[in-house]
């Protein structure tokens, strides 16, 4: 008012009862009432237009983080509505509904270059993909990438970190899938551009027979089919209970993959003969 010498007064309640600031309405309007020079109040009205200009820039920089979200998740649900019946989606695979609700465990090697667009500044990507994907995800530290200090007969280099994942079926797809595009987009590769990592299972030593298949059957037709290099260890392991299969490829080619193993593990344990139980106090039959 001082620099236009006008009089400027903004409303604090609806002159227009039922209209401008009508409570059904998603934008609930102020009128400003300039009084003055014609000159004066035209300078007025555009400084409180620079003024409204600024603050809508400030508040649009806020929502943006929100409008990003909310149309990640939107992304998110149509590739999950695409993929069903396609073989990439977690449901494709296990025979029970109830088998799709139990945890999961999947290893993802990170880029090291890219490990901090992962976790984000004090954590705050990681935390933003396990409360969107419902998986628990820990990234071991650049010193113990097998989490146990151990070499790996797959560690192509030592560029990487392992990602551990967690959760249901549904949870660590989401969680790769996410883990997957911020990879992709601290490369900056070109939308066509698939980036590809490594993952991996661990499944029981004595399924690897039943993965392998006849003759190395079922790696080359899951290679075949799902366009991922998938690797099991040709060396003996030693007294070890589980063994790591590892698969390469891009995002959809390890899914595919992953599913088509998990699908032979969970055969190969449905096979298994269920232990004997016997009643307690009951005689040992002796032969």
């Amino acid at each position: 008012m001082e620099k236009t010498e006008t009089n400027i007064v903004v409303s604090s309640f609806d002159p227009f009862p039922g209209g401008l600031m009508d409570s059904n309405s998603c934008f609930i309007d102020r009128v400003i009432t300039i009084t003055g020079p014609l000159q004066n109040c035209s300078d007025a009205e555009e400084m409180i237009s620079e003024k409204m200009r600024q603050c809508f820039e400030q508040d649009s920089g806020s929502f943006q983080v929100l409008i990003c979200d909310f149309l990640q998740q939107v992304r998110i649900l149509m590739i999950f509505f695409s993929l069903q019946g396609s073989g990439y989606y977690p449901s494709n695979y296990g025979g029970h509904a109830q088998m799709q609700q139990q945890p999961e465990v999947v290893q993802l090697y990170v880029p090291e270059k890219s490990v901090g667009a992962v976790i984000g500044s004090k954590g705050q990507n990681i935390k933003n993909i396990m409360r969107l994907s419902g998986a628990r995800v820990k990234i071991v530290g650049a010193n113990d990438k097998n989490g146990s200090g151990e070499n790996h007969p797959f560690n192509h280099s030592g560029d990487e970190r392992k990602a551990v994942i967690s959760g249901t079926s549904e949870a660590q797809w989401k969680a790769q899938f996410y883990i997957f595009e911020k990879v992709k987009n601290e490369l900056r590769l070109a939308a066509h551009d698939e980036v590809h990592l490594r993952t991996e299972i661990m499944v029981p030593k004595q399924s690897i027979g039943r993965i392998i298949g006849k003759g190395g059957q079922n790696v080359k037709e899951m290679q075949r089919v799902s366009g991922a290099i998938v690797q099991l260890p040709t060396e003996e392991q030693g007294d070890i209970d589980e063994v790591p299969v590892t698969i390469i490829g891009h995002f959809y080619a390890t899914q595919s993959a992953q599913r088509r193993v998990r699908s032979l593990m969970n055969n190969f344990s449905r096979a298994q003969p269920a232990p004997r139980r016997t009643r307690p106090g009951a005689p040992q039959q002796i032969i």
